[in-house]
């Protein structure tokens, strides 16, 4: 509603869409849980002059935190999406955001450090979508787990992290690190199906399995087994089925 622009010829989903894909999911037990991107991987978005302004710097795919604007821009998307889906879950993701504090809000990661800035972000982040109505808040771990101010702010929020590594690893270390310091963490495999034609099998097998066995040793509560759509993910929907068969 706030923003048309975003999405514009590239299939957005109306709420009235959103409504029918719930429908339909329940009809198979199953319960979608909405993630947006909430500061990095936004390129997409930041690369276009109406929201350009947003971005760390020109041409970044994270958001500029110095810039009061963009607190009041996150509360109109967050308040877009939020409300549209049934689940008590919503995760605003943050995955891969390393252009955080490398331009127009570096004087803020100077001032408070990268890792407290970090925190207030996620905290101001839990604060909107709870009062919005979703309780719980799922992050991804990949740039949190460097920083023990931003932990220890998302698990005293009660947030939950979502750890991602794709690969053909046999052990996940960083887990114990996530679930000692007291955080619910989900297991994050994935069906390999990004920039190519076909997934590929060899690693998306070894990369469930193996999570599987050694995230349940380290404490995950499950795995999210993720596709992405990188790229126009130009392959077929039906060559994915057998891995998602195996998560």
């Amino acid at each position: 509603k706030h923003h048309p622009r975003i999405g514009a010829g590239r299939g957005p989903l109306s709420p009235a869409d959103i409504k029918t894909l719930e429908a339909y999911a329940k009809e198979w037990f199953v319960n979608i849980i909405p993630g947006v991107e909430m500061l990095g991987h936004m390129d997409n978005m930041l690369t276009d002059p109406e929201y350009i302004q947003y971005a760390e710097f020109p041409g970044a795919q994270c958001l500029d935190i110095s810039n009061p604007k963009t607190k009041d821009f996150v509360r109109e998307l967050l308040v877009d999406v939020v409300p549209v889906f049934e689940s008590p879950i919503f995760a605003p993701i943050c995955d891969e955001s390393f252009d955080f504090g490398l331009r127009r809000s570096k004087d803020i990661i100077a001032n408070k450090g990268y890792g407290i800035a970090l925190a207030d972000w996620y905290l101001f982040l839990i604060d909107e979508i709870k009062k919005l109505g979703k309780p719980v808040v799922l992050f991804a771990h990949d740039i949190i787990h460097k920083y023990p101010e931003a932990l220890k702010a998302v698990e005293q929020a009660n947030a939950m992290i979502y750890f991602w590594q794709y690969s053909n690893a046999k052990k996940y270390p960083i887990i114990s690190k996530l679930t000692k310091v007291g955080l619910t963490t989900f297991g994050g495999p994935a069906v390999f199906d990004w920039s190519r034609h076909y997934p590929y099998f060899d690693y998306a097998e070894v990369n469930m399995l193996e999570m599987a066995k050694d995230g349940m040793a380290r404490g995950i509560v499950g795995l999210v087994t993720t596709k992405w759509g990188d790229f126009f993910n130009e392959n077929f929907n039906f060559r994915k089925s057998r891995s998602y068969c195996l998560s």
